[in-house]
């Protein structure tokens, strides 16, 4: 090879210009005597092999730059040297240059095992599959089958590959042969409880993901962080959430920076419904890399929910405004417009926010969330044709869906379609049974069907599981007037409060209670406060023109 070819792939490697006064210092050495004749020593081509050989064995690989490049200069047609140099720049994650350093290896010497599995490796970190699966395919074919390591790892190469392909199944096969050298590869059952992932094969990937943080700790290009970020996604996909959340914490507490794992958890504490916690996920995610458009359309969500409207409107505009890096999640672009509508309809903006959401189902009409959205947007605007026939399509597209059938319930009631709000309200918590405000909004219904039995059942199940429900409290409340419970009802309206102090509406019951129980003085106390936190309460207004005339003292 002319010395001009060697000069430009040792170009390539960043810091390789060569300071020969450090490369000799006694550290290299290790075990070695000293030479007498420095000059001699360092015009020697075994003695710059060496030492580069030594420094990349000891991962010393940046102070091995200029050992490896200094030997290559004096001896370019080296074929163990090109591929110590190939392993040295996969090491560094410079990984074009390492093809270009195997390819001269495989140049010299063209069926070279170890070239070609350095090359399936960097193609694969490259995120070129093909070329991997090439590579690692022509390595297995020339490396001798006794040679259980370098097997193991041409195995594991050609799952990940196969993985990058989407390929799952091959993928399980390839790691099970990697896994038949040594069952106990932390960084092999790593990848093998990805790809149970991918295939929602959830208990597998559990068990894989809990064999790897009990194995060898032979990590490789995995980690234990990797692994408890799997296996909380694992738990989150069989309704684990709390696991979820524990394996989420311990991965983010071996590596903080990993914003994917940020967003995990704030996916999770969202289907919590710790919806702060959440958020703080998702601002640290866009801290981290705050190109991604899936953790800006999470932030945005997630401002919503804590109807932080203006800052949700900002995080969805960051997200839609071509700055990001188009990485959408599954349901692409939409979801920031769906986003964007809610955070519209939040600040009273309905035809804004139904824009906004006919962007979403134009992108992906598929996207049954946005349809709900609209379904409750243009029941806002008071298209109830339109907003029914928006809400059926969201049920049909996902039929396990249930927000759908909530909204559908509440449209109905409004309606005064009380039976029909009934049955999407039935529909609703066959899906979700552990919904309190749908079981709270089941009782109104029954409450207006004269069902007072059944709408306190309904009232309670919401409470049992929600005790802050200020809706399940006010409604039995509500429905124990009805059944002239009176004192049960007053203690009711007192945990709505609680639950709820600028509630006009649970004061305005209280007063009424009172009223009845003949506490008229503390009537009139508790009505002026209803009266005072909303003036127009006509319930109250009635009430307090109800109550006997003031008794003075003496009369």
């Amino acid at each position: 090879m002319p010395i001009q070819q060697v000069f430009a792939l040792i170009a390539l490697i960043p810091g390789s210009a060569m300071v020969l006064t450090e490369a000799v210092s006694p550290s290299v050495y290790l075990a070695q005597t000293p030479p007498s004749n420095l000059t001699q020593t360092l015009e020697s081509f075994g003695y710059w092999q060496e030492v580069c050989r030594l420094q990349v064995e000891a991962e010393k690989y940046v102070e091995a730059q200029a050992a490896c490049a200094t030997a290559l200069q004096l001896r370019p047609q080296e074929t163990d040297l090109w591929i110590t140099q190939s392993s040295l720049l996969l090491a560094l994650a410079q990984y074009p240059e390492a093809i270009a350093a195997a390819q001269q290896a495989l140049t010299l010497h063209p069926n070279n095992a170890l070239a070609l599995t350095h090359q399936c490796r960097a193609y694969l970190e490259l995120n070129q599959p093909g070329q991997a699966l090439s590579t690692c395919e022509q390595a297995l074919q020339l490396t001798d089958s006794g040679d259980n390591a370098s097997m193991a790892s041409l195995w594991l190469y050609q799952g990940r590959a196969l993985a990058q392909q989407q390929d799952y199944e091959a993928a399980l096969v390839a790691y099970e042969r990697s896994l038949l050298t040594n069952r106990q590869d932390a960084q092999v059952l790593t990848y093998r409880c990805q790809a149970y992932l991918d295939l929602k094969q959830y208990s597998n990937a559990l068990e894989s993901c809990e064999a790897a943080l009990n194995g060898d700790s032979s990590w490789g290009s995995a980690s234990p962080a990797l692994a408890w970020s799997f296996r909380g996604i694992a738990h989150r996909e069989q309704g684990q959430l709390v696991p979820a959340v524990a394996a989420f914490d311990q991965a983010l507490t071996l590596n903080p920076e990993d914003a994917f794992t940020w967003v995990a958890q704030g996916q999770t504490l969202e289907m919590l419904d710790r919806f702060e916690e959440a958020l703080l996920s998702y601002n640290r995610a866009v801290a981290l890399q705050p190109d991604w458009s899936e953790a800006r359309v999470g932030q945005c969500a997630l401002l919503n929910q804590t109807a932080q409207y203006e800052a949700a409107m900002a995080a969805c505009e960051q997200a839609l405004a071509g700055n990001g890096n188009g990485d959408w999640g599954a349901e692409g672009a939409a979801a920031a417009w769906s986003q964007q509508a809610t955070a519209y309809l939040g600040l009273d903006r309905p035809q804004a926010a139904l824009a906004a959401i006919n962007r979403a189902v134009g992108l992906n009409s598929e996207y049954a969330a946005a349809w709900n959205n609209r379904g409750a947007i243009l029941a806002r605007l008071e298209d109830w044709q339109g907003a029914i026939a928006s809400l059926q399509r969201a049920t049909e597209l996902d039929p396990t869906y249930a927000s759908p059938w909530i909204n559908v319930g509440r449209l109905q009631r409004r309606l005064g379609q009380y039976e029909s709000a009934l049955t999407a309200y039935d529909q609703a918590i066959a899906l979700d049974p552990n919904d309190a405000e749908t079981w709270a909004n089941r009782s109104v219904v029954q409450w207006y069907l004269q069902q007072h039995a059944a709408a306190l059942e309904s009232a309670d199940r919401a409470i049992a599981l929600d005790e802050r429900t200020y809706l399940g409290w006010y409604n039995r409340a509500t429905v124990l007037v009805s059944l002239e419970r009176y004192p049960e009802a007053g203690r009711a309206y007192q945990q709505a409060i609680r639950i709820a102090p600028d509630s006009a509406d649970a004061w305005t019951g209280m007063g009424v209670v009172l009223a009845r129980l003949n506490r008229y003085d503390e009537a009139r106390r508790v009505l002026a406060k209803a009266l005072e936190l909303n003036p127009q309460q006509g319930v109250a207004q009635a009430a307090w023109r109800a109550l006997p005339p003031l008794t003075r003292p003496g009369q």
